[in-house]
């Protein structure tokens, strides 16, 4: 049964990987954690590498949209806030190099 749908195109791991990036992206979720997400689920690393580009900047439109909806407009005003959300998006599996690019790399929150 597989084997014929996956003779027919209707089953592979491409179709797999495309719908599974889309599901997370859609859910917030950076290339770090789908990564893991698709190697976890038995991908293997030359698909996922064809698919996910971490230095995608699209990345970064998604990590907007992520701090939009769950910070809204404003920079974080302390650096307690600031390490806060820095650890939110490392746990939605964004870079640190995307983090620092949406936070600003030394923006001026040192008044805790």
């Amino acid at each position: 049964m597989v084997e014929s749908l996956a003779g027919a195109n209707l089953v592979s791991d491409e179709r797999f990987v495309e719908a599974r990036i889309a599901s997370r992206r859609e859910r917030g979720y950076g290339p770090v954690h789908i990564r893991r997400d698709l190697e976890e689920r038995g991908i293997d690393r030359e698909t996922i590498d064809r698919w996910v580009d971490m230095n995608d900047r699209e990345w970064l439109g998604d990590l907007r949209a992520v701090q939009q909806k769950k910070f809204g407009a404003r920079a974080p005003a302390t650096t307690a806030e600031r390490a806060r959300q820095m650890r939110f998006y490392q746990y939605r599996g964004f870079t640190m190099e995307q983090i620092r690019k949406i936070l600003g790399k030394d923006n001026d929150t040192s008044q805790d």
